[in-house]
């Protein structure tokens, strides 16, 4: 292969690269205190995104709890206050990405 053939393919691979991980960098999960002490709400910073998350966290008599839950839902078995962790996939762009949140207080 040629020089500037290897140049050309070098640079289409970083275009390719730098677009792609711009669109899934924009895209990412949310998770926020919900409405109800205990819970938590998934949401997205960027509108028409759908996300899928496990989510995991305490819960006052048991200790940990596994969840799911999709893009706009409320989960409400944790305990108050405690820290929730999320691992999300966006099937819509083939994205895997982690979000934090807190519990809602009483």
């Amino acid at each position: 292969m040629g020089f500037f053939a290897r140049v050309a393919c070098a640079g289409f691979a970083a275009f390719a690269t730098v677009t792609a991980g711009s669109g899934i960098a924009a895209a990412a999960p949310t998770v926020t205190s919900g409405p109800v002490i205990g819970s938590v709400t998934l949401g997205t910073d960027t509108p028409g995104e759908n996300w899928t998350c496990g989510l995991v966290g305490f819960a006052t008599p048991s200790g940990l709890v596994f969840n799911s839950a999709s893009t706009g839902q409320t989960v409400s078995s944790f305990a108050p206050g405690t820290a929730v962790s999320a691992a999300c996939l966006n099937p819509q762009v083939l994205s895997f990405q982690t979000a934090y949140g807190t519990a809602a207080g009483s």
